[in-house]
């Protein structure tokens, strides 16, 4: 694995990581909200010794990179999470796969509006591609952030994955930064990334887990529009939650390798 940093627009330093495991193309993987990169070095490595080239970055505000100053609406929007990563997009090996849960699902759905030619197949995960919340929710979530502190905010993010997930989550959320939290959160309360996925000629794969039920109740409308599109699969892994990939990583990969595989063929 090696680690890169890199200056990036308004003065945020962007961090990744990079495993490169072969020539079968290149593997973006995008984290969730209050997550980091860690939440797929397991996966990173797992696909690196079948021969893939994996990044695996973290989001501006996220883990190792920093936020912009000052923090508001303008400067953690969607769009602006993919702007920085564009030029990995745009320098990787193709073929260029984005693999994202929840957050980082936003973030593909806008590469692949913005880099449709560079970007051969798309995966999500816990992500809805249409939400409406009314505009009150993000400071309801963040008064709660602020009144559990963030031990506790962890330790109740973790209580929705299995024992097997927990330590990583209530180490990744205790280290989160609350107020770039909310800054995202306030940004992602209503948006619709279906005619972003409809209009991508590349395969998609909407993963659902069993257990996300808050996620589950928002995907029909996306299911609706996108179930006859051609290369759009759905599959769901079951006793898994809104982080799949750490509560049932084994069939996560498989599912994904077998997606990743039919779009070689």
């Amino acid at each position: 694995m090696i680690r890169h940093d890199e200056q990036g627009a308004d003065g945020i330093r962007l961090h990744w990581r990079e495993w490169d495991g072969g020539t079968r193309g290149t593997l973006l993987f995008l984290h969730g909200l209050g997550a980091d990169g860690r939440q797929f070095e397991g996966d990173a490595a797992h696909f690196a010794d079948i021969g893939y080239r994996v990044l695996v970055p973290d989001l501006r505000g996220h883990g190792r990179s920093t936020p912009p100053d000052p923090l508001a609406f303008g400067t953690l929007r969607v769009a602006r999470l993919a702007a920085d990563l564009s030029p990995l997009v745009v320098e990787a090996a193709p073929p260029v796969h984005l693999i994202g849960n929840s957050l980082g699902g936003l973030v593909a759905l806008e590469l692949c509006g913005r880099h449709p030619d560079r970007i051969a197949s798309l995966c999500t995960f816990g992500t809805a591609y249409r939400l409406a919340y009314p505009p009150g929710v993000a400071a309801l979530q963040y008064g709660l952030a602020r009144l559990l502190g963030r031990k506790r905010l962890a330790a109740l993010v973790a209580r929705q994955a299995t024992e097997r997930a927990r330590p990583l989550l209530r180490n990744m959320y205790e280290t989160a930064d609350p107020k770039v939290m909310r800054a995202v959160q306030q940004t992602i309360r209503a948006y619709d990334y279906r005619e972003t996925a409809r209009r991508f000629d590349g395969p998609i794969l909407f993963l659902s887990a069993e257990m996300d039920k808050a996620i589950n109740r928002q995907s029909a409308p996306t299911l609706d529009t996108l179930s006859g599109k051609p290369g759009f699969r759905h599959a769901v892994i079951p006793s898994a939650g809104h982080f799949a990939n750490l509560d049932r990583p084994e069939t996560f990969r498989a599912v994904l390798c077998g997606f990743l595989t039919s779009t070689e063929a």
